[in-house]
């Protein structure tokens, strides 16, 4: 069964404050995020749910060089919620 905190979506203003965490230091990391963050959280048609976005906010709390590493694919997370984002951001790069 599917809880209703998987099948409910962020509001445009969570959506705006996500993208603005997502800025970081690290260009090769703005560069593979942005295509993610264009298509999937746009503010006039969020397409993330509350449980995806939970899981993009703990990925952004890594360091630049860890999250570099996963988006590269030369690691993988042990947190297998936090290892489907990280290839669904890989795929739209």
């Amino acid at each position: 069964m599917v809880s209703s905190v998987e099948l409910s979506y962020v509001d445009a203003l969570a959506a705006r404050r996500l993208r603005w965490r997502a800025r970081r230091g690290l260009l090769e990391n703005d560069l593979i995020l942005k295509p993610f963050l264009d298509r999937f959280l746009d503010p006039d048609a969020v397409k993330l749910t509350a449980l995806q976005c939970e899981c993009l906010e703990r990925l952004l709390l890594l360091p630049d060089p860890q999250l570099l590493e996963f988006l590269l694919g030369h690691q993988q997370s042990n947190d297998d919620e936090l290892q489907v984002l990280i290839d669904q951001i890989r795929g739209c790069s």
